[in-house]
């Protein structure tokens, strides 16, 4: 299992290429590296900025499903997949505060309105990515018998939610935690 956390790394990246994106496309004209970056690199056009943004989150989804299939299917150990969604959720959290305080700033003109979507939408996106992840550690935990399925449907209900997923998710860790050491 050890060698397999890698996989995550995609997942964990998107919030910050997405605002990495943003930066380069609002900040071209008044940095010197955001204008060598949108001239050169991107040749000013927006498609080009976003290509690698959309590839980047259609591998994230790939290697996500690809890791929470594996984990499912060969009965990688609950506690680890749990600490891992932890991990996954917890490094992702400075990203979306910066994401939310700049979609409210962008809700508030009606030019802007498309740019504050586009990152609620990117918000969804990496909710979905990383409950997966959260998803794989309740299904395992009820596969090796730690908990039945009525007592952790909620935490898998609740990755659903922007804010509850984090609570939730530190919360079925440390209840893992906690029954893997009676069981010791």
């Amino acid at each position: 299992m050890k060698k397999k956390q890698w996989m995550l790394i995609p997942a964990i990246c998107i919030p910050y290429l997405a605002l990495f994106t943003l930066a380069t496309l609002f900040f071209s004209a008044e940095t010197p590296f955001f204008g060598f970056l949108m001239e050169s690199v991107f040749r000013n056009n927006l498609f080009l900025l976003l290509g690698p943004l959309g590839f980047f989150c259609l591998l994230a989804l790939t290697v996500s499903i690809v890791y929470v299939v594996l984990g499912v299917r060969k009965g990688w150990d609950a506690l680890t997949l749990a600490k891992y969604a932890m991990i996954l959720k917890l490094t992702q959290v400075p990203a979306y505060v910066v994401i939310f305080v700049l979609g409210v700033l962008l809700a508030i003109t009606i030019f802007t309105i498309p740019f504050a979507i586009g990152l609620w939408l990117l918000d969804c996106f990496t909710l979905l990515i990383s409950g997966l992840v959260m998803l794989a550690a309740v299904i395992n935990s009820v596969r090796q018998d730690i908990f039945k399925s009525k007592e952790v449907c909620w935490y898998a209900i609740l990755q659903l939610f922007f804010c509850a997923d984090v609570v939730a998710t530190v919360a079925f860790y440390r209840k893992l935690k906690k029954k893997y050491k009676e069981q010791e």
